[in-house]
């Protein structure tokens, strides 16, 4: 990542984080209420992938937030994991300024995810990032910025990572959709794999169908009616394979390290 991009996306961010809403953090025109459900989608992922890593209330573990806005996860972790020590890091200095003042109990850094490394070199059990590697339109940056989390990745760790996949890559002006293959022969070349993965949403990220009487039908009831609606679908097997509603598709990832390929001191992280 060059400096002008890294100042551009750092400005990009300062500037949308003006009240610290979730509405800023969360998808651009859906609304508080349809981003809270968005947000509460993503929390049920993360909880299940925490469990399928072995992590559950108890468990002690070292978590890195990578592109946490203002600490929305720090209050799920303080809530629902009291013994994880969390860390967590934005580009935009503004929200983390936010982060640290509330909540002053937990580490907060205003860096990039391609570069940023724990000034103690600490390694994490879990490292995730929701929401921000598809935000890097290049290539370079993409490839260096998995390289990083990597590196800095426990060896018994899981990294999460909730991404969307087509075999037509789509790139927007704010964001990047990428093959299944590309990101595959990234992580492979790492020494990673997939392990697990968990979906997420039907429709909920692209707003519903496409059939004007059931978008009628959500826009007369309401947000939650479509959340109650993904929820069934998702519970029912029921998967959509339109290729314009990518977004949609994406998939809780769980990676770690593949077989004999450890690096560094393990850093250790107790079950229940």
């Amino acid at each position: 990542m060059t400096d002008a991009s890294r100042e551009k996306l750092r400005q990009l961010w300062d500037e949308r984080y003006a009240t610290f809403s979730i509405d800023e953090s969360g998808c651009l025109g859906a609304g508080v209420g349809l981003n809270r459900l968005i947000n509460r989608a993503k929390k049920l992922a993360l909880k299940r992938a925490l469990k399928i890593v072995g992590i559950g209330r108890a468990s002690r573990f070292k978590v890195l937030d990578m592109g946490c806005g203002f600490g929305h996860f720090a209050a799920f972790y303080h809530a629902d994991f009291p013994q994880a020590s969390y860390v967590g890091v934005d580009i935009s200095a503004r929200a983390i300024g936010h982060a640290r003042e509330t909540m002053p109990q937990d580490e907060f850094f205003a860096h990039d995810i391609v570069s940023w490394r724990h000034p103690a070199n600490a390694r994490f059990d879990v490292i995730q990032a929701i929401d921000v590697l598809q935000l890097l339109i290049d290539d370079a940056a993409f490839d260096e910025a998995i390289q990083n989390l990597a590196s800095q990745l426990a060896d018994d760790g899981a990294l999460l990572v909730p991404l969307a996949f087509s075999d037509q890559p789509q790139r927007g002006n704010h964001h990047r959709i990428r093959s299944r293959a590309y990101f595959d022969t990234v992580i492979d070349r790492l020494g990673l794999t997939v392990t697990d993965e968990i979906r997420m949403y039907y429709w909920l990220l692209d707003g519903g169908s496409r059939n004007r009487v059931l978008r009628a039908i959500f826009d007369r009831t309401g947000p939650l009616s479509l959340y109650l609606i993904d929820r069934l679908a998702l519970m029912i097997g029921l998967e959509h394979r339109d290729p314009d509603r990518v977004l949609s598709g994406e998939r809780m990832l769980i990676i770690r390290r593949a077989a004999g390929r450890a690096s560094g001191p393990r850093s250790t992280a107790s079950g229940n």
